[in-house]
């Protein structure tokens, strides 16, 4: 999707608003749920560089509720922002906000799910798929060879993101032969995901693994074998994020692996392009954004890589 020729060639121009001549650009940022570290650790970074340049910048928290998300950028919409970036939390319930920004002329910058309709300037995306791939496949490298056996949390499956890490997790244990003893959405929260795996322990309770859809749903984990006596530290409990969190039950032990976003590069990523949009500047249409495969051999790199001081770090090789 891109672009109508009445703006150019896709990612070749910007509409009219972004062009235009401001003394201050106003950027709105509809995240998808700023209570999880994984989106909220971005914010002030994102912050920091637009105001170090003079630009106006607002979030708003969709708190994973497509109406909500719909809601608030219709909201900056009528604060006629000058760019709309939009993590989407559902592809097609957002379409009618993105359609609005194209009626209004506010170039849209969308961030990983594709939404089913509107145009957009360009996208950054991650590869779900390939990222749950390779921390289920380290995670089954791990296993016991008397002991294959892992529960799987799902996240929220009508959420693409997720249903790709699950679609990702699911090709790589079964390609390693391990057994899936259950798959139950953990809804991308902490507290959810432990009451999950609570329940789920008491049908198995010497499960060797645990895949978390994010690094919360992992960290929900760990805290459900704490609840039922049991030590995280001997299970291979892995998610997807690379949170200050995360990374510090790697450093105890209690997680052996997440894939990381570096969140410097990607705010650094959000900003520049953002900025290039506003400036009328040529971008690419698709934008990987890389994840880092973190295991205790490179988990003292990544936590410095993504800012975090952690005190102590005994795991890390």
């Amino acid at each position: 999707v891109g672009y109508s020729t009445s703006y150019g060639s896709a990612g070749k121009a910007v509409p009219k608003r972004a062009a235009a001549a401001k003394s201050t650009f106003v950027v709105g940022d509809s995240f998808v749920d700023l209570t999880n570290p994984a989106y909220a650790d971005q914010r002030p970074l994102l912050q920091a560089a637009f105001k170090a340049v003079g630009v106006k910048y607002e979030a708003a928290n969709s708190n994973d509720n497509p109406s909500t998300q719909l809601a608030n950028v219709e909201d900056f919409i009528t604060q006629h922002v000058n760019l709309l970036i939009i993590d989407p939390v559902d592809a097609k319930a957002i379409v009618p906000a993105i359609k609005a920004a194209n009626k209004a002329h506010i170039p849209v910058f969308i961030l990983v799910t594709v939404p089913t309709g509107g145009t957009w300037v360009a996208r950054i995306y991650l590869d779900q798929v390939k990222f749950a791939e390779e921390a289920c496949g380290y995670l089954a490298s791990l296993l016991p060879k008397n002991n294959k056996t892992v529960i799987q949390l799902q996240g929220v499956m009508s959420v693409l993101g997720y249903a790709q890490r699950s679609q990702g997790c699911q090709k790589a244990l079964h390609t390693a032969g391990v057994k899936i003893v259950a798959h139950q959405q953990g809804g991308g929260v902490r507290t959810e995901a432990q009451t999950v795996v609570e329940d789920l322990l008491q049908v198995n309770p010497n499960v060797a693994g645990v895949f978390g859809a994010n690094d919360e749903e992992a960290l929900g984990a760990v805290d459900a074998f704490k609840a039922e006596g049991k030590n995280p530290v001997d299970r291979v409990i892995v998610g997807i994020d690379g949170t200050k969190d995360g990374l510090t039950a790697m450093c105890k032990g209690e997680m052996k692996a997440t894939i990381t976003n570096i969140l410097p590069s990607y705010a650094a990523m959000q900003f520049k392009y953002s900025m290039d949009i506003l400036k009328g500047v040529a971008i690419p249409k698709m934008i990987s954004l890389p994840g880092v495969v973190t295991t205790t051999k490179n988990l003292r790199t990544v936590i410095k890589e993504q800012g975090f001081h952690i005190a102590s770090c005994p795991y890390a090789k």
